[in-house]
């Protein structure tokens, strides 16, 4: 090996920080009171920073700090999917299986409930790279899916199907949930998981006829 790595002194610690908060304000602001409305000065009065030293960090200032967060928020949503990578859930009826799928999913999407709400409220003006971001995201998780019931339906509880249909209906049952909460609409059951039950149960015997 060629030396030691640098060592990370208190300024590093202190700009670190300093980057968190102001992505954690922005995110707050853009979900309270959206995109357009949030000012820079409005994100640096939320952390008590001063004026203009939001560029330093941020060099685009509010655009630069919305990528950000969209993408960052994106890994972070990723990652909350491995625990189900755990091989128990392939000892699992498939319904079992696919309910705590749509609970983990769902209970993820609401742990990032800003970002989510952030995506849905400013699509107008996401440009094409960050709705590139959303959709590896989406084929991500819908391929990993895919594969899930595959490996799960191992006692034949559907017959021959379209995997593909069968992902879009269970991940629209996931989303309805979620536009319910987002929303305040009442699209589906206020109970997520009686909700969830309910409409794998007849998902899964309407697959198996």
């Amino acid at each position: 090996m060629n030396g030691n790595p640098e060592k990370i002194n208190s300024r590093d610690i202190q700009a670190m920080e300093r980057r968190k908060q102001l992505l954690e304000a922005a995110e707050d602001l853009f979900y309270e009171f959206g995109y357009h409305a949030t000012t820079v000065r409005m994100i640096n009065r939320k952390i008590g920073m001063a004026d203009g030293l939001i560029y330093h960090y941020f060099p685009d200032g509010k655009k630069e700090l919305l990528e950000t967060i969209i993408r960052e928020g994106g890994a972070r949503f990723l990652s909350r999917f491995e625990p189900l990578n755990d091989s128990s859930y392939l000892d699992m009826p498939l319904k079992e299986a696919l309910f705590k799928f749509c609970i983990h999913a769902y209970e993820s999407h609401i742990s990032e409930l800003k970002w989510a709400s952030i995506i849905i409220k400013e699509r107008n003006i996401l440009k094409d790279n960050q709705v590139e971001i959303l959709n590896d995201i989406y084929k991500d998780r819908s391929g990993w899916l895919k594969n899930f019931i595959e490996k799960n339906n191992k006692w034949g509880e559907i017959g021959k199907v379209d995997l593909d249909i069968f992902v879009w209906q269970v991940t629209s049952v996931i989303y309805l949930a979620l536009l319910d909460r987002i929303t305040g609409i009442n699209f589906a059951d206020s109970n997520y998981k009686a909700y969830f039950k309910r409409m794998i149960d007849s998902m899964v015997e309407l697959w198996n006829k």
